[in-house]
């Protein structure tokens, strides 16, 4: 998602940024001040990252990491000391992924000053995204402890003058100030997710909730990327329909760009999750984003809502993951933001620009580079009238993605390879073969016209003897697949 900061002219500051330079992130937010983090916030606790897990929740369709936390102190809410769970929203599963720009890279060792809120049952997460994440390091200079103040929290009307590094002992006093006497929200707090706890999990490391490549393969076939727009809670006269069009005109007329962006309609598809609709919703309707505090907060979300991992492209020498599904969420309760139509069609272009699989220009508030400054997908809101408007860095970086020509296919991949002596058939099963593959046996390579490639099935079947093929004894061989003169891994059978 992304954190996005608007000028304090526009009384709003739409951020998209992480809790810190070197972290990715992407979601629209208002800056908050540590006064409405800390009182909205249902538990606040410091400790250590021990570890995560990330699982895939067939019911929702979105992927979700566990993040257990060792909880050293808590300054408010009922979170004793001790191992917690909490439940972030993305990851990438075994069985599909879930990208969400903006929320807090979250990895084991870090020690950190948790802000956190409950969903609807009871379990927790990091409030607002980033925001609620403040990292605890030692000062190389001084060898004191800092706190590392998420950047959306940096410039904020209540601490203009605040320190982005303060004190680790002079932030939790002026935390506990704030909190003095003042109960915590009631409702459902679980230390751990219902579901992860029935499931009989155990925490491991493998956090890759921000793990990134990610494109559509459609413009690769000419094929146009749809979204759709659910109007219910949109603030615009047009319920957010003139708003879509404009964005996906935008990002349809990059000169030299295969990108074809599409508007198929309403839907009654909602929130950010795997349904099979990329869809724009508004007044966050499935409860998933923190609800603003004084007009500050997350203003929206977008990302990848769903990939495949296993279908992966290489452009540039890098690696994209196909996206499945995309999907732009809008909060609830912005109504000083998000009754503006120019607002509006800068935020969506810029939540869309992360549904097509793009970061940000840059994240540094006092940017020198003009060309990354003017992007719209540069962290913060411009404000400036431009709209659905695009710039030099955002052409540059939708032409990296989504260039006229085809992508570099990436190798082919052997999962796992079967001889059957009876039948004189060895069977290949893996991804990216196709009719010109070429297959290798203990180092010999087979004649192509004893090589089958079934389609429908996504393998190879070669035909021939243990003699004919060079197969030896059972678990002794090696085979390798070739296509378009990149070889794949070796497989044993």
């Amino acid at each position: 998602m992304t954190q996005r900061r608007l000028p304090f002219a526009l009384l709003a500051c739409i951020v998209t940024v992480l809790s810190a330079a070197h972290e990715a992130d992407a979601t629209t937010i208002v800056a908050m001040s540590d006064e409405n983090l800390a009182l909205s916030a249902r538990a606040i606790v410091e400790g250590r990252v021990e570890s995560t897990e990330c699982l895939w929740s067939a019911e929702e369709s979105v992927a979700y990491s566990y993040v257990t936390i060792d909880v050293e102190r808590s300054y408010k809410g009922d979170v004793p000391p001790g191992l917690v769970v909490l439940k972030q929203l993305g990851g990438t599963a075994e069985l599909g992924s879930t990208e969400i720009f903006g929320a807090p890279s979250l990895a084991p060792g870090q020690r950190a000053i948790f802000f956190l809120n409950t969903d609807r049952e009871g379990a927790l997460h990091v409030a607002h995204l980033s925001l609620g994440f403040f990292r605890v390091e030692s000062d190389p200079a001084t060898g004191e402890e800092v706190v590392v103040r998420p950047a959306a929290t940096l410039a904020t009307a209540d601490d203009l003058a605040a320190s982005d590094r303060p004190r680790r002992l002079e932030f939790l006093a002026s935390i506990r100030a704030i909190v003095d006497g003042k109960a915590a929200a009631e409702g459902p707090l679980r230390l751990a997710p219902v579901e992860y706890v029935h499931a009989g999990h155990l925490p491991h490391e493998n956090f890759t909730f921000l793990q990134p490549g990610f494109r559509w393969f459609e413009p690769d076939s000419g094929a146009t990327v749809r979204f759709s727009v659910n109007p219910a809670g949109a603030l615009t006269p047009s319920r957010g329909a003139d708003e879509a069009r404009a964005t996906a005109d935008s990002w349809s007329s990059v000169p030299g760009s295969s990108l074809r962006v599409g508007i198929a309609g309403t839907t009654s598809a909602a929130g950010f999750r795997g349904d099979g609709v990329s869809a724009i919703s508004f007044g966050d309707p499935l409860g998933q984003i923190d609800p603003p505090v004084n007009c500050q907060g997350v203003v929206a979300i977008g990302g990848v809502s769903s990939a495949d991992p296993s279908r992966k492209v290489s452009i540039g020498g890098k690696q994209f993951a196909r996206i499945l599904e995309g999907d732009v969420v809008f909060n609830t309760g912005f109504d000083c933001i998000l009754s503006s139509e120019e607002i509006v069609e800068e935020v969506m272009t810029h939540e869309i620009g992360h549904a097509l699989g793009l970061g940000h220009s840059s994240e540094d508030p006092d940017e020198a580079d003009p060309v990354l400054h003017a992007a719209t997908m540069y962290f913060a809101v411009h404000g400036d009238g431009r709209g659905a408007g695009l710039e030099q860095d955002d052409f540059d970086a939708i032409r990296f993605l989504y260039a006229g020509g085809q992508p570099e296919p990436s190798a082919p991949v052997v999962e796992r390879a079967a001889f059957n002596a009876e039948k004189g058939r060895l069977t290949i099963m893996g991804r990216g073969f196709d009719d010109d593959a070429t297959v290798t046996v203990n180092g010999r390579e087979v004649a192509p016209e004893s090589v089958r490639f079934v389609a429908a099935k996504g393998r190879l079947k070669v035909s021939g003897s243990a003699v004919d093929l060079g197969i030896g004894p059972a678990g002794q061989n090696a085979v390798t697949v070739t296509v378009g003169g990149r070889v794949s891994n070796v497989a044993s059978f």
